[in-house]
């Protein structure tokens, strides 16, 4: 990745780069849109990995562990309806959520 911070002494070193990067990027919304994905890559939560053994018959413990997102989901609607739902609300709002 390039670093623009970097200045380049030759010009040709410079068109080097932008040839390049012409291949990888036809155009210039491609490689907006390649900035974007990789800022929102690193500025993003990392998503949540839950690894699940012993899961013979237990189909609806299952169910219910993909349903609210390993856990994630309720944490996610609490801190976005802080203050604009009560509880009764937020766990009428999370059954809808994990189960519709």
């Amino acid at each position: 990745m390039l670093n623009p911070s970097v200045s380049f002494k030759r010009p040709e070193a410079n068109l080097t780069t932008l040839e390049l990067l012409a291949k990888a990027y036809p155009n210039v919304d491609a490689a907006v849109a390649e900035i974007a994905r990789l800022s929102a890559v690193q500025t993003l939560p990392k998503s949540a990995v839950h690894v699940i053994s012993d899961i013979h018959g237990e189909d609806k413990k299952l169910q219910h562990v993909i349903n609210n997102a390993s856990g994630t989901l309720r944490p996610l609607v609490e801190e976005i309806f802080a203050g604009r739902m009560d509880a009764d609300e937020m766990a009428e709002f999370l059954k809808l959520a994990f189960y519709p």
